[in-house]
């Protein structure tokens, strides 16, 4: 038995600012799509309202506007990955990861948790 996927995306989210915080403190800015869950967002956003340490979730209308989006500020990133063609899923993917890196954040694949409890939800079904 698993915890609910808003859950385990409330506890990752939470452990990335954590070490992100430690890294940086001066980083206080959590980029997203705005496209992504609506739920995810939500989360987001009562977590900076719950920590009150001057958070700021800033979101992104189009995926291409997440590597300009991405900067020195960035504490986290929530990426969703493109459902798509593969092409454009690698293309941005590297963009994201090229940005993600070159300032040192923190990203979170939204999906991934999502997948995951999927996989376990189905290994507990069969």
């Amino acid at each position: 038995m698993t915890d609910t996927i808003s859950a385990n995306l409330f506890k990752v989210l939470s452990a990335a600012l954590k070490l992100a915080n430690e890294r940086d403190p001066r980083r206080r800015v959590i980029v997203s799509e705005r496209s992504n869950f609506p739920t995810d967002l939500y989360i987001a956003q009562g977590l900076i309202e719950q920590l009150d340490r001057g958070y700021e979730l800033r979101l992104v209308d189009d995926p291409s506007e997440l590597p300009a989006t991405i900067d020195q500020n960035t504490a986290l990133a929530i990426v969703e990955r493109p459902r798509d063609d593969d092409a454009l899923r690698i293309h941005r993917d590297a963009a994201v990861s090229g940005a993600v890196v070159g300032v040192s954040v923190a990203s979170v694949s939204a999906d991934r948790v999502h997948a995951r409890q999927q996989e376990h939800a189905d290994a507990e079904a069969a």
